[in-house]
């Protein structure tokens, strides 16, 4: 099971080339519960990178924090992903 605790999007323009592009970033802090905790994120992952849905509108997905939960003494995973999508003309 995965548990999204914050989701954080920003947007900014940027120039490709002579074109003016938006480009967009989201931020997702999350807690994966079980045994199989790092499966399930890695899964999670693979899915952003190549599911239906995602990988026509996603760049980059970057893991910036992946460790135990301090919080519990089960094998929980708190974790942030980093996500760049793919620019969009003005």
């Amino acid at each position: 099971t995965i548990q999204i605790r914050k989701m954080d999007f920003t947007e900014s323009v940027m120039t490709e080339g002579a074109n003016l592009v938006r480009a967009f970033t989201m931020s997702l802090d999350g807690i994966a519960q079980g045994e199989m905790s790092t499966e399930t994120v890695d899964a999670f992952i693979e899915t952003l990178k190549t599911g239906p849905g995602f990988s026509n509108t996603i760049a980059e997905v970057k893991v910036s924090r992946f460790e135990k939960d301090p919080a519990v003494t089960t094998p929980n995973r708190v974790f942030r992903l980093d996500l760049r999508y793919k620019t969009k003309p003005f």
